[in-house]
């Protein structure tokens, strides 16, 4: 495409090269019509003729059927200047919004429009101007404040016993004495060895108040698991409730409040001065390569997180409770814990395994009068349900949820039950437990993906392979700068290096940590969560994240909560089995009618193949959906509905051989069976063997096998070539007759490639090359035959000859020169 004329706009030969290197090798003309296309949508909504487009259409879509032969619409014809611009629409903006799209083709075409990477910058700007200045006292120095202020007020609470202030203060002082005395020095890390309890607590306020740091020991952990974290931490000791050690462990330090051991020991804080770019403590979580890796984390991190989040969004003060229940290992936690002793509130530790018994927790909840907690969505789901309208849940002031998909049902119930804001937040262990949040208090829009805005010191990107900005409604990956940042990861600078990188966007010397994430902005910058980078699969050919599915289903009025899994059947096929848990009042929901619901509400692909109504989830012990529980669909509830015809006995044949299955049914659908595009050029040829013709199209119609044998022809179907004859007539491959069935703008088929040939290349040489090739490759003399379905026409060896011609024009004009002598009848 040349440069842009009045009324007329184009790539410059760069950003086309771009677009090329971005979308593939297609010809130019490809290229621009479906950039025309795509202007068109932007401009006034309209779709071409034989393709309609929607806002979610991906612009590769549209490059495909423009490959095919698919036109721009009227008005916006591709000519030798360019693309036009019709009245009504100013060629400045078009300029921007196709420069933008040849920058940015990974995108639906609803997000096209006139936008550049420099006003993108600007935005990021206005939406990462987070900065908050205060000051940072460590952990240890605010719990020592309120241990002064409020020292006779109750500060932990577990199932044995209660502490105030002084003695909790005065217990750890005696053990951070005793941690000292044995030698603990500055950012030596200890391992917590603990269940979760008043004495658990205790060791984490000793270690730090020693100086040091603490990482999750978990005593029920597998021996190699522990093993991992003590090497890669570099465990100076850890505390353990028996103060032994298993073999080549280090050495345990017993922390027993029922048989105290430091009693003899100063009850007073040792004053240890701990600066806040110190190691508070290291979390480890689960690894792409399967290896825990440790998130070390600063005193000043936490303390900013602590700090913003009691003082400005929950206003937590002395009469507050929170709720200790997660795992020490689960970062949450960390919230959990000190957000009250920094504040002089109580910390109400839940028992061990009291976190997966919801009638437990309730209890809790209810008697100690928790006005904080932190909760997965189904959990909360849970508790409303248990509760009830008995009041059990009245006493909480803040719910924090977060880590699963929050659909709009579960919403509408808690507004309705307790009428409190509920505030949902994201963040990697690697970023000090969250870098944005959004607070419901009313009607909420985009309940199940929005993750809120940037929290403050915080900067968030959305950005492309290429560490470039994405467009508004784009997805990228997510990048997190600023002050909560981790050091990265302990004993594997590698990992750290490949994770926390380069800050592109400033000129300081930080960091971006990669979260593995995908997001988009929404246009008044907060962030909408698409799910896992590495949680993209393929149905049909076509891409998506089971989270959107999963979003999607939640729509549904009898859903109150959903998630979707991938699986693959015996011939490799990928297909989704949806799980969800019927709203109150909708307890009958039968996955029949989520289906029915799904394929007239989703895009066909992703529609689930099965659907399995539950009535809980299960839960991972951090109170998460364990997807590896879920159970299996039952597939067999019922017979298979038997063919009765011999089409259909031959389709149900042919479909259970390609998909690995024993048997299926006249009413089964192929692709719900984990068919796929590949799949489907493997059952037209099982089919043309037993002696049955159908088309390309009639398979992705995506009926029932049934409907398959109804529309299949046996007249029709030429016998299968087993002899593989290279030459003659030559029936089209599947994807041949199908564009012959969708269009007739094909003029021939065309593969280029640019060569530098020797320069001594003569004539007469290039032609016995030519002909060699020719004579070599059968395909290369193949002639397209239209008709009712197209194919080839392969004359033999020595019956075609290839034509050359020289020319010193530009390459693009060479390749148009050769295509232009094509004609209906060859190719």
């Amino acid at each position: 495409m040349l440069e842009p004329s009045a009324r007329h706009v184009s790539l410059s030969s760069a950003r086309l090269a771009g677009l090329r290197r971005r979308t593939g090798d297609h010809p130019d003309r490809t290229l621009a019509e479906a950039c025309a296309i795509g202007l068109a949508y932007w401009a006034t909504g309209r779709s071409p003729d034989g393709l309609d487009l929607t806002p979610g259409t991906l612009f590769t879509d549209v490059l495909g059927w423009a490959g095919n032969g698919g036109r721009a619409p009227a008005g916006w014809e591709v000519t030798g200047d360019g693309i036009t611009v019709p009245e009504g629409v100013p060629p400045a903006d078009a300029q921007l919004a196709l420069d933008d799209l040849a920058d940015f083709p990974d995108r639906p075409v609803g997000t096209i429009g006139p936008s550049s990477v420099a006003e993108r910058l600007r935005a990021l700007a206005r939406w990462n101007d987070t900065g908050a200045e205060r000051e940072r006292p460590t952990i240890v120095e605010l719990f020592r404040e309120q241990a002064r202020a409020r020292p006779d007020a109750v500060a932990v609470v577990d199932e044995r016993r209660s502490l105030t202030y002084r003695e909790t203060a005065e217990l750890a002082g005696q053990l951070a004495h005793h941690l000292i005395e044995r030698g603990l020095k500055a950012e030596q890390v200890v391992g917590i060895s603990l269940e979760r309890s008043a004495d658990m607590v205790i060791g984490l306020l000793g270690v730090l108040m020693a100086g040091g740091a603490f990482v999750p020991l978990d005593p029920r952990w597998p021996a190699a698991r522990r093993a991992v974290v003590i090497a890669d931490a570099g465990l100076a000791l850890q505390l353990a409730h028996s103060g032994e050690a298993a073999a080549g462990e280090p050495e345990a330090v017993a922390v027993d409040l029922g048989d105290w051991r430091f009693g003899s020991y100063p009850a007073r804080d040792p004053g240890v001065d701990i600066p806040g770019p110190a190691l508070a403590y290291v979390i480890f979580t689960s690894g792409s390569t399967g290896r825990p890796k440790g998130a070390m984390i600063r005193h000043e991190a936490i303390s900013e997180r602590l700090l913003w989040q009691a003082g400005e969004i929950l206003r937590f003060g002395p009469d507050d409770a929170s709720l200790f229940k997660a795992p020490l290992s689960f970062d949450i936690s960390i919230n959990e814990i000190f957000l009250p002793l920094v504040r002089g509130g109580r910390l109400v530790v839940l028992r061990p395994g009291g976190e997966r018994d919801p009638h437990h927790l309730l209890g809790v909840i209810d008697e100690q009068r928790v006005t904080f907690t932190y909760l997965v969505s189904s959990m909360l789901d849970v508790l409303l349900e248990m509760a009830g309208d008995s009041g059990r849940l009245d006493s909480l002031r803040h719910v924090w949820c977060g880590g699963e998909v929050l659909t709009p049902e579960l919403y509408d119930r808690f507004r309705t039950r307790l009428g409190i804001p509920l505030y949902h937040g994201y963040g990697p262990a690697e970023t000090t437990i969250g870098v944005s949040h959004v607070i419901y208090r009313g009607a909420a829009e985009r309940l199940s993906t929005s993750i809120g805005k940037a929290n403050p010191n915080t900067q968030l990107y959305v950005l492309d392979d290429e560490l470039r900005p994405v467009p508004v409604g784009v997805g990228g990956e997510l990048y997190v700068g600023g002050f909560l940042l981790g050091r990265g990861y302990a004993g594997a600078p590698g990992l750290t290096a490949s994770r926390f990188v380069a800050n592109p966007f400033a000129a300081d010397g930080s960091r971006l940590y990669r979260t593995g994430d995908l997001a988009r902005f929404a246009p008044d910058g907060s962030l909408d969560f698409l799910g896992r980078a590495d949680n993209q699969i393929k149905i049909r050919g076509m891409r998506l994240e089971l989270e959107d599915v999963e979003a999607g289903l939640a729509e549904h009025p009898g859903v109150r909560h959903s998630c979707v899994v991938a699986k693959k059947n015996a011939a490799g096929g990928t297909y989704l089995v949806g799980y969800v848990i019927p709203a109150t009042g909708a307890e009958g929901l039968r996955p029949e009618e989520v289906t029915a619901w799904a394929t007239g509400n989703m895009v066909e692909h992703m529609v689930p193949a099965h659907v399995v109504v539950m009535k809980e989830f299960p839960l991972t012990e951090n109170g998460k959906l364990d997807r590896r529980a879920l159970p299996e669909p039952e597939l067999g509830t019922g017979p298979l509905v038997p063919p009765a015809t011999d089409d259909e006995r031959v389709v149900c044949a042919a479909v259970a051989s390609v998909l690995g299955l024993d048997a299926v049914g006249v009413d089964q659908n192929f692709f719900k069976l984990g068919g796929d595009s590949l799949l489907a050029i493997s059952l037209l040829s099982a089919l043309r063997e037993a002696g049955l013709h159908v088309t390309a199209t009639e398979i992705f119609a995506g009926g029932s096998v049934g409907a398959l044998a109804a529309v299949a022809r046996r007249d029709a179907a030429a016998p299968a070539d087993s002899g593989d004859v290279a030459t003659g007539t030559v029936t089209g491959s599947p994807i041949v007759r199908w564009l012959g069935e969708t269009t007739g703008a094909i003029g021939g088929f065309v593969q280029s490639a640019v060569l530098n040939t020797p320069a001594d290349l003569t004539a007469g040489a290039l032609d016995e090359l030519l002909a060699a090739l020719l004579e070599r490759h059968d395909m290369l003399r193949a002639r397209l035959v239209r008709g009712d379905r197209w194919g080839f026409e392969v004359p033999e060896a020595g019956q075609a000859s290839a034509g050359w011609q020289e020319s010193d024009r530009p390459l693009d004009e060479c390749v148009a020169l050769a295509a232009g002598g094509w004609t209906r009848t060859g190719a």
